[in-house]
């Protein structure tokens, strides 16, 4: 039993991560990224939203996202919230993705 657990070890250890995988997301910081680092830099906000795309999209993207925005508008905007929701992350990334946002800043 032993050297069945230590071979099944072996072969996970082998499968690192790559660039894009959901445990290796896109290089940061993105243009996006940095524009949030320096308006948090900048002051102005009572609440941080954190999240991935769905948070996302009600906040910053247009087209067919563009209906989400009267939500923002209507109950967060005058609660001076940022949004950090990030399309792609998912939520065991959310807390890594604070973690280094909040040590820029």
């Amino acid at each position: 039993m032993r050297f069945l657990a230590l071979l099944g070890l072996a072969a996970f250890a082998v499968a690192a991560p790559k660039s894009g995988d959901a445990d290796f997301p896109k290089p940061c910081p993105s243009a996006r990224h940095t524009a949030k680092v320096e308006a948090v830099r900048k002051g102005g906000y009572d609440l941080v939203m954190i999240g991935d795309s769905i948070t996302q999209t009600v906040g910053d993207e247009g087209g067919e996202w563009l209906p989400l925005r009267a939500v923002w508008d209507r109950h967060l905007a005058s609660l001076k919230a940022l949004n950090l929701g990030y399309s792609g992350y998912r939520t065991e990334k959310s807390r890594s993705y604070t973690l280094r946002f909040f040590r820029q800043i």
